[in-house]
């Protein structure tokens, strides 16, 4: 499914950017309202790519949820067809979204990563994603469903970490949700996807959605929030634009969610849900074309100690001194927090962009604790992309991005330890056994290179990227010491991927070797991954 989110949006979005290239004399609507379908995948890199060219491509690629409308110019020059770049819009009142059809196949063992409902586990898995959008006044109806299919094949698995959860349930880990495996058998999914109702006022939206929301400026990574997982029904307020406060423009957002457990976790139903109550605060400063900063927060707590003050808890001190009683000096809490700060610079002249994501997933208990330990469980993403060789029928780009979330080295004498990243809340943090945030999961880091050629007909690239997945595991520490040179659960990918435009359609594909070293400490593991993705415009 991730070919099939691909897919869906490498059509959508491609026009939408590709106006951006400074082809005004070719004739461009400036300030087209424009509907993306694609989160993260060929279709969203294919919009960075092209605002290289021209900022004035107003992409919110630090805050992005598919019922967002995009303002950008579209051009008759465009490099791809302008039908492949947007839904289609019928009426006044519906738009057509694209309608993909998407499989992976894993070979050997489960690689799942920003495929929403899909779980791409080992043997074949398959997703359907489309729908209407319907409009009338101020108010949007999103109908954006999402149907999977899963063959689950088997492979080696780890024991259950304790008895009191399923035998499918994470070998690694006690305080997550995170499956091996999702049962012995074959299974079908039938998700409300990205749907979702919203009403709109002159620049504020208001709603409730299913939609997945991606966090952050990485093109693989995010720490707080990407489309691993299951979108999960929510809430939300936020700015349609960023508005003027004299410095630059500020872009808010909020919502309040709630988060559902696995089939394959624990037997207790009373902790079935989780609230996560997140904010995003955005800004560009002004006379710095290009640059946008941000700040995200995000909570998780229990469902049955959701109150008045859940809606609240977004403004609550940083420091967990604030929070200290009598009873309670630590200022422990039973919410699991996370902040982050971003970032995206963007040079058209030079055809370069740089990007980052600093976060934390446990606060400081004060000031002198959070000057003295600053990196303490922190984690980060960096990435660059350079354009290049530009013409009219042609781009090029580089692209790298390097992700960690070790929350350092906790064998550092001196570093107090802490939970690896997206352990502390009962279940996690995830979403009907995925995770929310970046893929590579708790105590993971990633080095990811590529290149991409777009061309009139489509795009051909290839790509590098290595992973050290699960490094603060009991196992794992068990393994750093048992052998020399210590064990590592490591795995080097490459790959090539394409995507061909034949009119109204467009296929998406993608092949890629992987060698796993140490598979959960278990066995080395050879993988093959072929992702295949179909996407028809209706209209177009």
């Amino acid at each position: 499914m991730t070919s099939v989110i691909r897919a869906a949006a490498l059509a959508s979005i491609i026009t939408s950017v590709l106006a951006a290239t400074r082809g005004d004399a070719q004739g461009c609507a400036r300030n087209a309202q424009v509907r993306t379908t694609q989160l993260a995948g060929p279709g969203a890199d294919y919009v960075r790519l092209m605002e290289l060219a021209d900022t004035s491509l107003a992409i919110p690629l630090l805050a992005r949820r598919l019922s967002d409308n995009v303002s950008s110019p579209r051009c008759s020059g465009e490099l791809w067809s302008p039908t492949m770049g947007y839904a289609t819009t019928l009426n006044r009142t519906v738009t057509v979204m694209p309608f993909s059809l998407a499989s992976t196949y894993n070979s050997a063992i489960p690689v799942d990563r920003n495929n929403g409902s899909m779980w791409a586990g080992r043997g074949l898995s398959a997703g359907l994603q489309g729908g209407a959008i319907f409009r009338a006044g101020p108010v949007t109806i999103g109908a954006l469903p999402e149907f999977s299919y899963q063959q689950n094949r088997g492979f080696d698995s780890l024991p259950r970490f304790t008895d009191a959860v399923s035998g499918y349930a994470s070998g690694l880990y006690y305080q997550i949700d995170l499956p091996q495996r999702f049962g012995p058998d074959s299974y079908i999914n039938v998700d409300a996807g990205q749907s979702y109702v919203r009403l709109d006022g002159r620049n504020i939206g208001v709603g409730l959605s299913n939609e997945n929301i991606w966090w952050g400026p990485g093109i693989s990574n995010a720490i707080l929030f990407t489309n691993t997982a299951p979108g999960f029904p929510h809430l939300f307020a936020k700015t349609r634009s960023p508005f003027n406060i004299g410095i630059g423009r500020l872009g808010l957002e909020a919502f309040w969610g709630r988060a559902t457990e696995s089939d394959y976790f624990d037997s207790d139903p009373t902790n079935d849900h989780d609230m996560i109550s997140s904010s995003l605060i955005t800004f560009v400063p002004h006379g710095t074309r290009g640059l946008t900063l941000a700040f995200g927060r995000t909570f998780t707590l229990p469902w049955d100690s959701v109150g008045t003050r859940t809606f609240t808890r977004l403004l609550q001190p940083f420091l967990a001194k604030s929070l200290s009683t009598t009873s309670n000096p630590q200022g422990h809490s039973v919410d699991d927090q996370r902040l982050s700060f971003l970032a995206r610079y963007v040079l058209p002249a030079s055809q370069f962009e740089l990007y980052g994501e600093w976060a934390r997933e446990d606060a400081s208990y004060d000031t002198p604790d959070l000057i003295s330990e600053l990196e303490h469980s922190s984690g980060h993403v960096i990435g660059l992309v350079k354009g290049f060789n530009k013409t009219s029928d042609s781009f090029n780009r580089f692209y790298a991005e390097v992700t960690n979330l070790q929350s350092l080295r906790q064998d550092r004498p001196g570093i107090r330890p802490n939970a690896p990243f997206y352990l502390h809340a009962p279940h996690g943090h995830t979403q009907r056994g995925q995770l929310l945030g970046a893929s590579i999961g708790p105590g993971g880091e990633s080095q990811l290179v590529g290149m991409d050629f777009f061309r009139k007909w489509g795009l051909g690239g290839f790509f590098l990227e290595r992973v050290r997945r699960d490094e603060f595991s009991l196992r794992a520490q068990y393994f750093w010491t048992a052998a020399f040179p210590p064990l590592h659960d490591v795995e080097l990918t490459g790959g090539v991927r394409w995507t061909r435009q034949l009119g109204p359609m467009r296929f998406d594909g993608s092949f890629s070797t992987g060698k796993r070293r140490n598979r959960n400490f278990l066995r080395n593991e050879t993988n093959k991954e072929l992702n295949a993705a179909f996407t028809w415009t209706p209209g177009s």
